[in-house]
């Protein structure tokens, strides 16, 4: 039964075949089925130890160990990757799903298997349940109704920085005989944005941690670059680390307009065991013309609720800064683009995911690649064409109604169910 229901929340199938491919899905559907029919069994497991009395303290428990192992599931293909070679481990198969349609896929199928088990006991619970549904419709149509035209607005052009593959900024600005290397990273990275100013673009991207330890020096390099830009204004966005002291709190991306320092947008979601310290930061859209840009950092991308909470904000477009030049490619570089097809799918927002050896990749509305590559060999800049998006898709207006979608469709099935018992 758990197993049933795990496969009738699983409702993010056709995302998955378009950004995986079938062999993905299958397996993915396979281990979301296992899992939910595990889980599924806390709550009998309390009434036949303790009391049927107890049965309903199972659904907070379920509730918030999965809430607890969907939030850090996501950095397991992280150390695997590191761990394994791309041919041998990839992070599709197990955790593509997982990742893809994240939190919110475990934890409505969850809700739905805990709560439609025992609403459907009896009579009273049966009546409950049906009025659950008629909420749910009732509230489905008005939502449908609301969706927005995609009605598409006029392209940014965004310039996209990359540094030299071989010498990651991070590895040559820990390592002391590495000065050189480092300085002909400061050099390149200087050289692009020279370039890109003279393209005169809506923004420039430098990605997470390209600017490294240097950042202590970037007043200087902005005024070069304001004198660089003369009538030319520009948007930079700066992959950096934001500094308290001598203490490195968490990865940011700065915001500087031809030269003048805005602000920071914070990392969101930290990589357990793998971020300097876990501090987490904050995340407001980005204003260039009258658009707003939603920014996030690395693993923000695989967090549908992070996403999300940009669009309803009003973001009409996702940036996504990645350092992936400490993992070279791995599993890590294709499911980083994994979750920015389905982001973009499920939000019905293009996402340009970039980095400093790894993807630079605009993805369009339906998941796949608009422009970009998945390595650079070289020092170069890539120029995207970037078209924001104004209408929201229902899953975005309103998150919650997934758990009372797929709660409805297992009331639904236990109802059949127990009149069928009943009958015979």
């Amino acid at each position: 039964m758990g197993a049933l229901f795990g496969i009738v929340s699983f409702w993010s199938i056709p995302y998955s075949l378009i950004a995986w491919g079938w062999d993905v899905t299958f397996y993915s559907v396979l281990i979301l089925a296992s899992f939910f029919a595990l889980i599924g069994l806390l709550p009998k497991l309390l009434g036949r130890f303790f009391g049927t009395q107890y049965v309903w303290i199972g659904f907070p428990l379920s509730y918030g160990v999965v809430q607890m192992i969907g939030e850090y599931i996501v950095s397991v293909p992280v150390l695997l990757s590191v761990i394994f070679p791309v041919d041998m481990f990839d992070g599709r198969i197990l955790f593509g799903a997982i990742g893809g349609r994240g939190v919110d896929v475990l934890l409505c199928g969850l809700n739905s298997l805990i709560a439609g088990m025992w609403l459907a006991d009896n009579q009273l619970k049966r009546r409950f349940a049906v009025a659950i549904v008629a909420l749910c419709i009732v509230t489905l149509l008005p939502l449908i109704l609301l969706l927005d035209d995609k009605v598409p607005q006029e392209e940014l052009r965004l310039s996209v920085i990359t540094v030299d593959n071989n010498t990651s900024f991070d590895r040559a600005a820990r390592i002391p005989f590495s000065i050189a290397a480092r300085n002909q990273i400061e050099a390149d990275i200087d050289r692009l944005t020279g370039e890109a100013i003279a393209k005169q673009p809506d923004i420039i991207l430098w990605p997470e941690s390209a600017n490294g330890l240097a950042n202590r020096q970037l007043k200087s390099r902005h005024d070069k670059f304001a004198i660089m830009a003369k009538s030319n204004p520009y948007l930079l966005i700066a992959g950096s680390k934001s500094y308290s002291g001598q203490n490195v709190q968490h990865n940011v991306a700065e915001i500087i307009d031809t030269g003048k320092y805005i602000g920071q947008v914070g990392k969101q979601h930290l990589v357990p065991l793998l971020e300097s310290s876990l501090v987490s930061g904050d995340a407001d859209p980005v204003v260039v013309g009258e658009n707003r840009i939603g920014v996030g950092i690395c693993f923000d991308i695989a967090f549908p609720g992070a996403i999300g909470n940009m669009v309803r904000e009003g973001s009409e477009a996702i940036l996504i800064l990645s350092n992936d030049a400490s993992f070279g490619i791995s599993g890590l570089t294709y499911l980083h683009l994994r979750y920015a097809s389905v982001r973009a799918m499920e939000f019905a927002r293009e996402v340009l995911f970039f980095s400093n050896t790894g993807p630079s990749v605009l993805l369009g509305l339906d998941g796949r690649a608009i422009s970009g590559y998945i390595y650079a060999k070289n020092s170069q800049l890539a120029t995207h064409y970037l078209t924001p998006q104004s209408a929201k898709t229902v899953y975005a207006r309103s998150p919650w109604l997934a758990p009372l979608i797929v709660l409805a469709i297992v009331q639904l099935v236990l109802l059949g169910i127990g009149r069928f018992r009943k009958a015979s």
